[in-house]
């Protein structure tokens, strides 16, 4: 992480920071979990994981919201990853079956589906996927929430202030449901915990939004003044707020945290690609990568011609980092699955048609 991109938290010393890290009570965010839970095999998740163990555990917390955004993400991407895979299935089955007949010269196309089916992970179990959920959540005390009397007054509240664009949450006006509120009730339940304990907070956050954060263009300068004010009126202390990178070098300042500067960098990099591929519509839904998988039975036609093994090279070449993409933002770590895929890419670059026997050389005698 570069100097000028660590967020400046007003006029708050080193020394000012260094206590309240030592007393803070820390929230995290559900777009933090959702790191853990998607890229859990990855460096920078681990190192995360890492410090977020250093702090004392009755000062990690979670609001109740958070907690059951994440439950309830973990479901909609398990019947994704259900759906996906089903189609990769069938891809396959069509691949083998060209293998077998129009590419039956091709020996290396059925060894390559015959890679590609040992090495995909088929099924993701319910059971499987509520282990990793309570690994996550262990790592937190989890907020008892609201009433649903409570949650419909405060929901009436959030309607209000969003009219008037007080933040958090009014940027998600064009959500529908309760999701529509989520931020202003994150935001209602720290209060609450804040007033409770008598701690000051440090929200980790990978929200961008200037709904939370007050910025210089695109530059977050600290958190949004109004929720400055709002906690210090409320609950008579103070708001801090990083975002996952920020909060890895900070760890390392003031717990102790042994985490390099160039896994920080790295974990700054891939958050700001994160953030742009979001803010440009380009970012993946999970299992989307099953796309590349479908395209396979088409690009092994290709083989036919040396004109279209030229092209297969070029495809292989060009899907892989799309694929590798896409399945950093799948809800499994597919650390194996990206290995395999980068030998799949080998195999199919490694592919040749078979030689094509030169017409005959017409005989002039014979004239």
């Amino acid at each position: 992480m570069t100097e000028s991109s660590v967020v400046q938290q007003g006029d708050t010393s080193s020394d000012e920071e260094c206590a309240v890290w030592r007393e803070a009570l820390f929230v995290f965010d559900t777009n933090v979990l959702k790191k853990l839970l998607r890229s859990s095999g990855q460096e920078t998740t681990l190192a995360l994981v890492d410090s977020i163990e250093l702090i004392p555990q009755n000062r990690r917390w979670i609001p109740c919201q958070v907690h059951e955004e994440l439950r309830r993400l973990s479901l909609d991407e398990l019947a994704k990853y259900s759906h996906g895979m089903k189609a990769v299935r069938t891809s396959m089955r069509q691949l083998r079956s060209l293998a077998g007949s129009e590419l039956s010269q091709f020996a290396d196309i059925e060894r390559l589906v015959d890679e590609i089916e040992s090495a995909l992970p088929w099924s993701l179990k319910y059971e499987e996927l509520q282990v990793h959920i309570a690994k996550i959540s262990s790592l937190f005390t989890i907020g008892s929430g609201f009433s649903p009397p409570r949650l419909c007054e405060l929901c009436a509240i959030a309607a209000e202030r969003y009219s008037l664009s007080i933040p958090p949450g009014y940027k998600d006006h064009e959500k529908t449901g309760l999701q529509k509120y989520a931020d202003a009730i994150i935001w209602f339940e720290i209060i609450e915990e804040a007033k409770a304990r008598h701690l000051p907070v440090v929200l980790v956050t990978n929200e961008q939004k200037e709904d939370w954060w007050e910025k210089a263009g695109n530059l977050p300068l600290g958190p949004h003044p109004s929720l400055v004010r709002e906690l210090r009126h409320a609950a008579q202390t103070e708001l801090m707020m990083y975002d996952s990178a920020q909060f890895m070098d900070c760890s390392a300042k003031y717990l102790g945290a042994t985490v390099s500067r160039d896994l920080i960098e790295k974990a700054s990099t891939e958050l700001a690609s994160e953030t742009a591929a979001a803010a440009s519509q380009e970012a993946m839904a999970p299992a989307q990568w099953v796309g590349t998988m479908l395209a396979l039975p088409e690009m092994a036609q290709t083989v036919l011609n040396s004109e279209a093994m030229r092209h297969l090279r070029e495809s292989a070449a060009s899907y892989l980092p799309a694929v590798q993409r896409m399945v950093a933002d799948s809800l499994i770590p597919y650390q194996g699955f990206l290995e395999m895929m980068d030998r799949v890419g080998r195999r199919m670059s490694e592919l040749n048609p078979p030689e094509q026997q030169s017409p005959p050389t017409p005989n002039n005698e014979n004239k």
